[in-house]
C-alpha cells in the first residue's frame, strides 16, 4: 500500500479536491476481504495448510489482488 500512496503523493498538491472528497481514504481501505484455507500434501506425505487472501480495493486503482501464503504457527 505504501507504493500506492507514494505514487499518489504528487497529486495531493495538484488536486486538493481529492483530499476534500476523501478519495485517498476511500482507496486505501479494501472494499472486500476474503480469507480461505488451502490444504495440500507435501513430499513427506504430511498435510500442510496454507491460508489465502483475496482482497479487493477500490476499482479506481486496478483489479482484485489475490495472495496466498503459509499460515503462521
Amino acid at each position: 500500500m505504501r507504493e500506492v500512496l507514494e505514487t499518489l503523493e504528487p497529486t495531493v498538491k495538484k488536486h486538493p479536491e481529492f483530499v476534500k472528497a476523501k478519495i485517498y481514504e476511500r482507496i486505501v481501505e479494501p472494499d472486500r476481504v476474503m480469507m480461505f484455507r488451502i490444504p495440500w500434501v507435501d513430499d513427506r506425505g504430511e498435510v500442510q495448510i496454507n491460508r489465502g487472501f483475496r482482497i479487493q480495493y477500490n476499482n479506481a486503482i486496478g483489479p482484485i489482488k489475490a495472495v496466498s501464503g503459509s499460515t503462521l504457527p
